[in-house]
């Protein structure tokens, strides 16, 4: 049964409990029977509900560890790739060789274009300079929480509390 089913159950026997007569102890009997049944398929239920979350929550961690390693593992292969990339450019300048013909590949030499490099930032003129924009504004909210709480109006704003499952 799943969790719902019962918490609908739970009501529906809170629902007799308001309708049945407190001065008939057979019927106050069985309704209470029934609370304790439903409450106690509800415990367990959200019992196991508990452990199955844990146990999500432990797959995540793993998840999270192999996201990490193979991140780790790609930074290094793509390291490796740019190291042996150099290499070869390394060696081919140095032995003279722009070309190597291969029936599956050609290995050429290219220039690149041309690339700025800059020495000294600060003696950059400002019309060379680039200026990011500014950052879109965005509500402050605890400035908006202690104005709302010192009874001020912010239009299109409330306060709202909501709940949340803890578990110790």
């Amino acid at each position: 049964m799943h969790l719902y089913e019962i918490a609908a159950d739970y009501q529906n026997v809170i629902g007799l409990l308001e309708n049945t007569d407190t001065t008939d102890a057979a019927g106050m009997e069985a309704v209470s029977n029934a609370i304790e049944q439903v409450g106690e398929e509800f415990n367990t239920k959200a019992v196991a509900l508990v452990h199955y979350a844990t146990n999500v929550g432990s797959d995540i961690d793993a998840i999270d560890a192999e996201i990490a390693r193979l991140n780790a593992r790609k930074k290094s292969m793509a390291a490796r790739k740019e190291w042996l990339s150099g290499y070869l450019l390394t060696n081919m300048q140095r032995c003279g060789i722009s070309e190597i013909k291969h029936p599956a590949f050609t290995i050429r030499l290219r220039d690149n274009p041309e690339s700025v490099v800059v020495a000294d930032e600060s003696v950059i003129p400002a019309e060379f300079m680039k200026v990011p924009p500014p950052p879109k504004a965005s509500p402050d909210k605890n400035a908006i929480k202690n104005a709302i709480k010192e009874g001020k109006d912010v239009p299109g704003c409330h306060l709202e509390r909501k709940q949340r499952v803890e578990i110790k």
